[in-house]
Order: C-alpha cells, then sequence, then structure tokens
C-alpha cells in the first residue's frame, strides 16, 4: 500500500504541532524496529526500559567505539536476559577490521556470543563475516555500516552469502532506499535515524588513521572532522569565509521524527540511534521520543508529532538537526558551521550586564529553572557557561521562569547587551529522564494471576503473561482450616502483588478462596516466586539456541592458520612484482606507455578540476594500452547509489563492448556484483578500498572469482608479511597520494557554489581544485566528482621507494603507485625511478647492492612540497 503523508500544522486546535495525516493506520509499522545505542549499563537500561525492541553494544573486544565503557561478556549475558525477558534484542557490535592475529580470540569471542543468546553481530570485516558464515553458522550477521553498502547490488551480494541485514550507509536518499527495497524486498534494511553524523562514508575514512594513528577502522577515529578548516584555492589562498563559523566538516545532528512515515513506506526494517558514547539520559530521552512517534504512526490515522518532542530531542543533544540526504543534498543545511559540540536550545538574549552585581539580565524565548546549565555566545571574547543558582524576577527570587519574562542572572565575566544564550542543560528534563530507567519499572510485563485455595487442597497460582506463556504453581503445604486468622482476599493480593525489581506487574487477579482457609505468608510468596521464575524460564527460552563446541570451534580456526602458513613461499622466491599505475587523463597514460609500465588503471570517478576521461578518451587510451601490450584495467566508480547506476553501467558497457580492457577494479561489494552482472567475461580486481585486512578477506575474494586484491593501507610491513603467499594475488599501494576521506557533501559547492537544500551547486569546482587547511596550515588537497561528492586527499605523499628491499620481502604480485591527481610530468618521473630502482634490486645478483633509493626519492621530492610519508608500513593501528 502506498501511504499518503501531508504535512502542515494543526495551530488552532493542537497548538504548536506537526500534523501528518496517514491512510494505512495500523499496518504500518507492525515490523518496524526501534534499534538504541548502550555505552554503559544504566544506558542499555534506559533504552530498554523507554521502549527500545532492540539494543546494540559493544564487548571489550573490537568495538567501533573503543572509548566507550563497554560491556564484559557477563554483563552481556545479563544483557540479554534483561532484555529478552522484556521482548527486547541484544545485539552486538562486532564491527572493526580484524588483524590475522586476532581470529583466534575473535571466533572465540562471537561462539561465546552466540552460546549466551545474543540475538546478532554487527561485523565490518568481510573476512570475519567469511568465517563466522563458515564455523558459526547459527550466529545471524548484520552488515555494519562500516562496511559502506550503499545500493541494491552491495545488499544483494550480502543477502546471498547469508546475512539477515543490511545497515546502510548514512548518505542515502528516502529514493534510493526505496529502490533498494524494490530491488532486494526480502533483505532486512537499517537506516540510521537520529543521532552524530559520519561526514565520510563511514568505512572509508582514513583521515584519523593517517594523521595521527588512531583509525576509524579499528574504533579509535579521533574526530578530525569535528575541527576547523578554511576554504582555500590551488595557491593556498582563502577561497571563501564561512560567516556563520569554521568547522566545515562537522555535520548536524541527524533527526527524522517527521520523516518516519516515508522511511516506513521506502522499506526500513529498522530505525537505529546513534549515540553508544552518550549519556543514559540522552538514550531514555531520545528512545522515548522515537518511540511514542512509532506508536502513533501504528495506532492513529493521524500521526503528530508535538513541538515538545522536538524540543526534548534538541535539548538533550543537537548540534542543529538536519535530515542528511534523506531528502536529497542538504549541501551547507548539512553542516553546523559555528561548533562542533552540543548547542542546546536558544533560551534568549542579553539585555544588559551589571559589571557591580556581575548580573545579566535576559530576555526568555523558552522557560528556564534553577539547576538549568546555560552558555552564552559572547560577540567579543568567546563564550561563557554557568549553572544557574539563582532567578531574579523583579526582586523577587524564582525557582522558574516562563517565555516572555525577563531575569537576572548571576554570570562570573561580562557579556554584552544582544549577545545570544543557550540553555545547554535542562534539569528537569534530565531528572525526568533519570526516573524513566533507575527503578527499572518503566517497562513492565502484565501478568494475569489466578489464586485458587481450599481447606485440604495445595494453593494453586496460575499466570498468564502477553505472550500466552501460562503456568500453573502448586504448593507443598496443604490448606487448613483457620483457627484464627483465615485467608482474606486482600491479604492474598498483597502478598501476590509483592514484585519487587522483576519484570512484571499484576493487570488482573482473581480468586477462589474456599471460606475458612488457613495459608501461610511464606507458602503464598513462595508460590509466587515459583510462578515468575517459571515464567522467566518459558520467556527465555524462546531465545535459546543449540550451543556450538567453542573448542572446537577454536580449533578450526587454528588449522586455518596452519593452512595458511604452508601455503606461504620459501624466503628464496623472488619474482619481480609488475608495476601499476593509476591515472587520471589521457596525457598520463601516454606517459606511463612511454615508460613502459606494466599496468595501467583508468577511469572510475571523473573529478571536475580535469583529472578526467570522456568516454572516448577511455575508449582510445584503452586501445593505446593494447597496442602496447600493456594491461589495462578500468576502474569503476566506487560510489554508486541505485538512482545513478543505469547511467553508470550503460557508459562502461559500452566501453568494454569497444575497448575490450584487461580487467575491471571495483573497490566495493556492490561493485562486485555490477561486475558480475554485467561484465562478467572479464578478471576482476579488487581495490584497497575493500579492506582486506587478513587472510579470510583474500579467501572471501578468492572464491568471489577476483584475481588480485589490493591490501589495506593500514596493516604494516609485519602484518603484510603474514599475508604472503595467499590464495589470491595481492597488490601494494607504495607510492602516491592516498585518499583520505568520501563525502557525499562537498564544501566547495556549499561555501562557493550556493547549495542548500532545495537548490542546486554552480559548479564552481569545473577546471579548478580547492584544499581545506587546518589549524597548522596543513593544506588536504580536495577534489569534487560528477555526482558532487568530495574526495580529499593526504598532502603528503606515500613514497616507499627507498624501502624496495622491504617491500621485496612481502612477495606482493603487484606494486602500484597512486598517481590519479597527478600531471602526466609526474607520472612519467614516478614510473621511471620506480623501475629503476625495481630493476637494481631484482637484477642484482648478490640481492642487494647497497641500493638505498635516498637518491630517487630526493628526486621526487618536488612532487611532493609538504614532504613524505611511509603509512602505516612502519606504524600500525592495532594500538590506536
Amino acid at each position: 500500500m502506498k501511504y499518503k503523508v501531508q504535512y502542515g500544522f494543526a495551530h488552532e486546535i493542537l497548538g504548536e504541532a506537526k500534523l501528518f495525516l496517514i491512510k494505512g493506520g495500523s499496518s504500518m509499522t507492525q515490523q518496524i524496529e526501534l534499534l538504541a545505542p548502550a555505552g554503559s549499563w544504566d544506558a542499555f537500561v534506559a533504552a530498554v526500559e523507554n521502549g527500545a525492541d532492540a539494543v546494540y553494544l559493544g564487548g571489550t573486544l573490537f568495538s567501533a567505539r573503543k572509548y566507550a565503557s563497554n560491556f564484559e561478556l557477563a554483563a552481556i549475558k545479563e544483557a540479554c536476559d534483561y532484555a529478552h525477558l522484556r521482548g527486547a534484542k541484544v545485539y552486538v557490535t562486532v564491527n572493526t577490521l580484524i588483524d590475522e592475529g586476532e581470529f583466534i580470540a575473535a571466533a572465540e569471542f562471537i561462539s561465546r556470543l552466540h552460546n549466551i543468546g545474543v540475538d546478532a553481530v554487527i561485523v565490518q570485516d568481510i573476512g570475519l563475516m567469511h568465517l563466522i558464515i563458515k564455523l558459526i553458522p547459527g550466529m545471524p550477521v548484520h552488515a555494519s555500516t562500516q562496511m559502506a553498502i550503499f545500493n541494491s547490488f552491495g545488499v544483494q551480494h550480502l543477502k546471498e552469502i547469508g546475512l539477515e541485514r543490511v545497515v546502510l550507509a548514512r548518505e542515502l536518499s528516502l529514493e534510493n532506499i526505496s529502490l533498494i527495497h524494490q530491488k532486494v524486498p526480502e533483505a532486512e534494511l537499517e537506516v540510521f535515524s537520529h543521532g552524530a553524523l559520519c561526514v565520510s562514508y563511514s568505512g572509508q575514512c582514513l583521515m584519523s588513521s593517517l594523521i595521527g594513528g588512531r583509525s576509524g577502522n579499528r574504533g579509535a577515529c579521533a574526530q578530525p572532522c569535528r575541527l576547523t578548516y578554511q576554504l582555500v584555492d590551488a595557491a593556498g589562498n582563502t577561497a571563501a569565509v564561512a560567516e556563520v563559523g569554521e568547522h566545515l566538516l562537522s555535520p548536524k545532528d541527524l533527526y527524522t521524527l517527521e520523516l518516519l512515515p516515508d522511511l516506513v513506506e521506502a522499506g526500513v526494517k529498522s530505525l537505529k540511534i546513534e549515540g553508544r558514547m552518550k549519556r543514559p539520559e540522552y538514550v531514555a530521552t531520545v528512545v522515548a521520543n522515537y518511540r511514542q512517534a512509532l506508536d502513533m504512526l501504528d495506532s492513529d490515522e493521524h500521526y503528530l508529532i508535538k513541538s515538545e518532542q522536538e524540543q526534548e530531542l534538541k535539548q538533550i543533544f543537537n548540534r542543529d538537526f538536519t535530515n542528511a540526504f534523506l531528502k536529497g543534498n542538504p549541501g551547507k543545511d548539512y553542516i553546523s558551521f559555528n561548533r562542533p559540540n552540543n548547542r542546546g536550545l536558544l533560551l534568549g538574549r542579553v539585555q544588559n550586564y551589571n559589571s557591580a552585581s556581575k548580573q545579566a539580565l535576559i530576555k526568555l524565548e523558552i522557560p528556564l529553572a534553577v539547576g538549568d546549565g546555560i552558555e552564552i555566545w559572547v560577540s567579543q571574547g568567546g563564550r561563557v557557561a554557568t549553572s544557574v543558582g539563582r532567578i531574579l524576577l523583579g526582586k523577587h527570587q524564582v525557582d522558574e521562569a516562563v517565555p516572555g519574562q525577563a531575569v537576572l542572572i548571576d554570570l562570573p565575566k561580562r557579556v554584552n547587551p544582544g549577545d545570544r544564550v543557550f540553555k545547554n542543560h535542562d534539569h528537569k528534563l534530565m531528572t525526568k529522564a533519570q526516573e524513566s530507567y533507575k527503578d527499572n519499572k518503566k517497562r513492565l510485563i502484565p501478568l494475569i494471576f489466578n489464586a485458587k485455595a481450599a481447606i485440604g487442597e495445595p494453593l494453586r497460582l496460575t499466570a498468564k503473561d502477553e505472550l500466552g506463556n501460562l503456568v500453573e504453581i502448586k504448593s507443598d503445604f496443604i490448606g487448613e482450616r483457620a483457627e484464627k486468622r483465615p485467608l482474606a482476599e486482600e491479604v492474598l493480593r498483597n502478598q501476590l502483588d509483592r514484585l519487587g525489581n522483576t519484570a512484571f506487574k499484576i493487570e488482573e487477579l482473581t480468586f477462589d478462596i474456599e471460606p475458612g482457609v488457613m495459608i501461610p505468608m511464606s507458602v503464598i510468596n513462595q508460590v509466587r516466586r515459583e510462578a515468575i521464575e517459571a515464567l522467566e524460564a518459558r520467556r527465555l527460552e524462546t531465545y535459546r539456541r543449540n550451543k556450538i563446541d567453542i573448542g572446537q570451534v577454536m580449533y578450526e580456526v587454528k588449522q586455518l592458520s596452519k593452512n595458511e602458513s604452508s601455503n606461504k613461499p620459501s624466503k628464496k622466491d623472488s619474482v619481480m612484482p609488475s608495476l601499476a599505475v593509476h591515472v587520471g587523463n589521457s596525457n598520463s597514460v601516454e606517459a606511463a606507455l612511454n615508460e613502459g609500465i606494466d599496468v595501467v588503471y583508468l577511469g572510475g570517478e571523473d573529478y571536475r578540476s580535469g583529472q578526467r576521461f570522456t568516454k572516448d578518451e577511455l575508449i582510445s587510451a584503452l586501445r593505446k594500452c593494447r597496442e602496447h601490450r600493456v594491461a589495462a584495467i578500468l576502474v569503476l566508480p566506487r560510489i554508486i547509489h541505485d538512482n545513478q547506476a543505469a547511467e553508470v553501467i550503460r557508459k562502461y558497457t559500452t566501453i568494454v563492448e569497444q575497448a575490450q580492457p584487461s580487467g575491471l577494479l571495483v573497490g566495493n561489494l556492490g561493485g562486485v556484483n555490477i561486475a558480475k552482472e554485467y561484465f562478467n567475461k572479464l578478471p576482476l580486481y579488487g581495490d584497497y578500498f575493500l579492506n582486506v585486512f587478513n587472510s579470510q578477506a583474500m579467501e572471501y575474494f578468492a572464491k568471489e572469482g577476483l584475481q588480485q586484491v589490493a591490501l589495506s593501507p593500514e596493516l604494516t610491513l609485519k602484518q603484510l608479511q603474514q599475508l604472503a603467499g595467499a590464495k589470491v594475488a595481492t597488490e601494494l599501494i607504495v607510492h602516491g597520494s592516498l585518499l583520505m576521506m568520501t563525502a557525499e557533501y562537498c564544501p566547495v559547492g556549499s561555501l562557493l557554489g550556493g547549495r542548500v537544500k532545495n537548490k542546486n551547486c554552480s559548479v564552481p569546482c569545473t577546471g579548478k581544485t580547492f584544499g581545506l587547511k587546518d589549524r597548522i596550515k596543513e593544506v588536504f588537497p580536495m577534489e569534487q566528482d560528477q555526482f558532487c561528492r568530495s574526495y580529499i586527499y593526504n598532502p603528503k605523499k606515500l613514497c616507499m621507494i627507498d624501502q624496495v628491499k622491504e617491500l621485496a620481502k612481502l612477495k606482493a604480485n603487484s606494486w602500484r603507485l597512486e598517481l590519479k591527481t597527478a600531471n602526466s610530468v609526474e607520472v612519467q618521473e614516478t614510473i621511471r625511478l620506480y623501475k629503476k630502482e625495481i630493476s637494481l634490486y631484482y637484477n642484482d645478483v648478490s640481492g642487494f647492492a647497497g641500493v638505498s633509493g635516498e637518491a630517487s626519492k630526493e628526486e621526487l621530492a618536488k612532487y611532493s612540497p609538504k614532504g613524505f610519508t611511509r603509512g602505516h608500513y612502519y606504524r600500525g593501528v592495532l594500538e590506536s
């Protein structure tokens, strides 16, 4: 059914409220899951008590929120029981890349999660996913948003290998979510619905990793996107000033309360709230408001969002709100330019400041109470924050004040008339949130009790829950004739209602008591306890699964490791690797061919700066490569949304038919399926964006038919040595500009192109290059593609030309020069020098004649004025 949704305001009848008129009523959200975060036990209880259908949390191992409190195994078991009793589920995040030496620990951890009864694990690493499916097949797996799944081809790929659910990338529109659902209707789609946003596609960001060694793929992101930057042109001059602030990469917080009908209609199965680093009060408030909205959507034809709901969500935490890309590219409206953290709600403006009394007069726009926290955005001198200790209304001290009133507040520092005042802590809201979970009494299971007592009979108690589970308990004690105090209904009621800290409450209680019967209080209490225990066991039983032999799983993982070790080549093997180059234009192809390159990668994203190929240029370049007997690998664009797929596939089909490339390079699981469906005669190569981090990932892609994979640039020489001699050919990125971030949002279009919500960009990037200058004056080069995405590069180029001997030990089949953004002169010179150093090493009979590569490195230095980096070859990310 198509739901017709009308948006509007109903001020006269409903006050400040958004009214959504929906046809469909109660059938609309019966299967929609509200999924909440938990970074601590209190946050977990807050999520469940406030109505979450499921909670996701991290263990102490392999969690992408390394700095959250996280949960020990015993706590996860307790959480499962707590949630399952109340009809909720628990998902555990195992969503980091897994090192070769971590597989035994990972397999043991997930096996224990399986036996505990965890409802699913959320996984990023394709190698770990492959291992779970192979060795722990009863463990449900959800694909993390870290896998960067943004089209139906990627969803289909994961569905085919047995995954139940895919957490989609946060850059998708409602249109594309709907297209995915239409094309893969049997897949469960999960989307983020509220909370913090990453500016880059998740799992595709190396910025924190390459700058400071803290890898987002290992759960240790330092959030460089929340820092300040300036947009500069190719010469390093300021290209635009963000009049509202310099946090050019810091997104607002996601908010979708008003879009829930659209998300449901698009086919979303689970609505996910972000926030494993947030306080329990945040979790309680957000979950409660989304629960209320979903229940209203489910039960009433009138979907009503009250202003109080949106206000509570903003008050508890916001960087201002955005719908992200759900309704299209919001451009400038996507970013919180002024500040990267909580801004609270606008309380009012300063009317005056008395320096003698150190008091500010503030005209209120929203209520204020003693205990609230406020922050004044001072026009000169930064910000002033304080907790409100007293409020003066005229000469009278009050506990609270209402909108429209002007109040005096004690402030230790001077502020100025006109300064904005924000309330960033609401004492009443925090208290309300805490009370919702502190006694575990908000989400109780209704029971129907029937008690029967008679002389000469045991006390019988039947208990039935809302799921229809029925238990009957009989006492060992036989009812006696009372001499003094026969059993009264009120006494029995009071004793049975003493459910304490259990998950139950009595909804209905009936009696059948023979007059004059005596039953001791201890017997009544015992029967009640046994009934509750029996119901708990019955409810938990539905979540139990057959336990697996953890020792056997670990043994099989060890055997896999032994098999991988036996496949490694001997140290005597010394095969010269192919030298490959990734180029961005026709002139660079000519330069590469002139220097005798072995492999050329070309195609992919078309950069508006000029690093691009037209369709005819690609065809011509591929043909020239074939004439020179050089392998020419066509690069498939990595990010292809469903509403762009037909255009891309049509273009590439023509190119493949006319130019017959040597293979196709893909950087995403969706790309693997596109290649299989449309270009199945071409050899398939995997790019480093696939995050191949271990031998299990290599084995997986070998089984998928890939002939070669580029290994993760976050691996060290030592880690790479462990992967030498795998079942699939390997490639190393040894030189060039490493892509640090891929974003659907574009700073250039937002600041120079006038792009805002419902207004397209004027494309000022055409033929130009821009960069982002950080606080220490480092400029990060930036490109924009044909779909207005932005790509941020490391200003320091990777250079391993002086490390040929170390690289040779890794036995890789191919070494790649990443020169997509370089000009033809740099391409030609870089190829020449690398070929020289490789030849000196591999052709010298003594193994290595003291050639260091330092002279060649100095020659290349002019192409990297910010200096060189060795990336992660010597600095890993495992301990970040």
